[in-house]
This record gives structure tokens, C-alpha cells and sequence, in this order.
């Protein structure tokens, strides 16, 4: 899948480390037999935006009808060639990946994995019980990833959205 890196803000984004996480998390998910159409990971390409708070403001005002900031925004793609589209917002995940005693790169790592699920169709605003699969299968997911390209921070891999 090619992964097109778009910024739009004035952030420092670490392309490679970006890059080779996300191709990593795809493989994982591929690998992964539980996981929901799987077809989707096989379509040719994704895009990695990266925003000001005042445009993913806006963006979530408009989709979501939440007039605030958040650090990542999900789009489908087209189910033909376009996987789709992850806006992320560094100021915010800044913010609170410092509230979580986490680093930048982490926590994005993180919401890599919370918007790839919420693009190949898992919810967690629509029920509880959707809300517990998805959190399950995504804390799974991203201590798969972070154990191979991030045994370093083996500590902090208790991210997690469960309650």
C-alpha cells in the first residue's frame, strides 16, 4: 500500500518512523484473522495528514459536529483504490500524549492503529459491546506492532482506550 505524508502544519513528523509503522501495522492486521474486511488492506493506497488545531477543528465541527480539536480524524477510502484518509493533529497529540506520560511518537503510534480501525469499519461510539471489541482488538493490535519496532518502550504499551 503506498503511504502518501501530508503536512499541512508547521510539525516536525518522523516520515520514515511514520512509514515503517504503518506498513508494519497493515502486516499485522493482514496476519490477524479476526480482523474486519481484511480485503480493505490490500487496496493500493492511504493518506497520512498532519493539521493545525484550527483545521482539524473544523473538520471535526463539520463530520462529527464536535466544535473542538482532536488528534485523529478517519475518512474512507473509495473500496477500490483509496484505503483512506487519517488526519492527525500534532499540537493535540502533543498535549496529550505529555498528559499520558507518553512520547509523541508512541502515542501517535497509537492512533495510527485507532484510525486504521475505525477505516476498515470497527466503531466505539455506537454501543458499548462495539466499544469493547474495537478497544480489545486495537490494544491487541498495537502491542503486536510496538513489541517488534518498539521493545524500548515495552513499559508503555499500556495505552489503551478500555475501560
Amino acid at each position: 500500500m503506498e503511504i502518501n505524508l501530508i503536512k499541512q502544519d508547521s510539525s516536525r513528523v518522523p516520515r520514515a518512523f511514520v512509514s515503517n509503522w504503518f506498513k508494519e501495522l497493515i502486516l499485522v492486521l493482514k496476519k490477524e484473522k479476526t480482523t474486519k474486511n481484511r480485503k480493505k488492506l490490500s487496496l493500493k493506497e492511504v493518506s497520512l495528514v498532519f493539521v493545525e488545531k484550527k483545521v482539524i477543528k473544523s473538520l471535526n465541527l463539520k463530520y462529527r459536529n464536535v466544535n473542538k480539536p482532536t488528534d485523529v480524524l478517519s475518512f474512507s477510502g473509495d473500496d477500490f483504490f483509496m484505503f483512506g484518509e487519517l488526519v492527525f493533529c500534532p499540537d493535540v497529540i502533543i498535549a496529550k500524549a505529555r498528559s499520558l506520560n507518553l512520547s509523541y511518537r508512541l502515542y501517535l503510534c497509537f492512533l495510527m492503529t485507532h484510525g486504521t480501525l475505525h477505516l476498515l469499519g470497527y466503531e466505539h461510539e455506537e454501543s458499548q459491546k462495539k466499544e469493547r471489541e474495537m478497544f480489545a482488538f486495537q490494544d491487541k493490535i498495537f502491542k503486536k506492532v510496538a513489541a517488534k519496532l518498539a521493545p524500548e518502550a515495552k513499559n508503555d504499551f499500556h495505552i489503551s482506550l478500555a475501560h
